[in-house]
């Protein structure tokens, strides 16, 4: 599939995306949830939407919902199917996190679904929680404490992957907020590691050069790989593009 490199398609996304968030702060949330629905129906939705709009649907979804669920209906929907572990997670990060300790882990300790368990880590490190955490993911395991553990987007591979953004898709503003959103995207995944300035510019490369491949812009490429090639003949490997819900 061929697109346009100005990408009407992306236009269509940001504006979907903006009129269901204005619904929702109308408090029409039925018109929202139709929506929302709808877009969600469809065979193909880019990744740097889909993320946002299923994360838009579990928050219409907990608004009707979220008063009425136990502890025990938490943890059960914690591991469930993904759309209740992310409706769960959602539900949690409206809660005082300090009393769920034991939830928690028992459910990160688990090989949880990386993307839900990455939200959920991301609301640990919001809230400051300092209590010890055990994640395990890919036979990997982690252990830390949220309140040290560094924003995604206040790190230093975070915002050297943006500079580059700025200095390459400055006069495309939809296709910079696509880059954008993969950046948050695999910095969140990545959690809860955190990029240092080297390996944002190989992250910040392989976005551009994932974005230039789909949309067939050689030359841009070419330049691209003439600043850098000490990563083009390197097969990048970004989470964000290899991760199965």
């Amino acid at each position: 599939m061929c697109y346009d490199f100005k990408g009407d398609y992306m236009n269509y996304y940001e504006e979907i995306i903006d009129r269901i968030k204005t619904l929702l702060k109308e408090n029409k949330h039925q018109e929202a949830s139709s929506l929302l629905k709808e877009e969600l129906s469809m065979p193909y939705i880019p990744f740097a939407y889909q993320q946002e709009l299923e994360a838009l649907s579990a928050s219409v979804e907990t608004n009707y919902s979220m008063s009425s669920f136990t502890d025990e209906e938490l943890e059960e929907y914690l591991h469930s199917s993904y759309d209740k572990q992310l409706k769960a997670v959602t539900v949690l990060d409206k809660l005082n996190l300090r009393h769920y300790q034991d939830m928690i882990n028992r459910y990160l300790s688990h090989q949880p679904n990386r993307l839900v368990a990455s939200l959920l880590i991301e609301s640990l490190i919001m809230q400051n929680i300092d209590y010890e955490v055990t994640y395990c993911i890919e036979d990997i395991s982690y252990t830390f404490i949220p309140c040290f553990v560094e924003q995604p987007a206040q790190s230093d591979g975070y915002q050297k992957a943006k500079s580059l953004f700025d200095m390459y898709l400055n006069h495309n503003p939809s296709l910079h907020k696509m880059a954008m959103d993969l950046l948050i995207q695999e910095c969140m995944l990545s959690l809860p590691i955190t990029y240092d300035e080297k390996e944002g510019e190989a992250i910040g490369y392989y976005i551009l050069q994932y974005l230039y491949k789909m949309f067939h812009e050689e030359e841009a490429l070419n330049e691209l790989n003439g600043y850098y090639p000490q990563y083009c003949l390197l097969e990048g490997k970004l989470i964000c593009l290899n991760i199965d819900i």
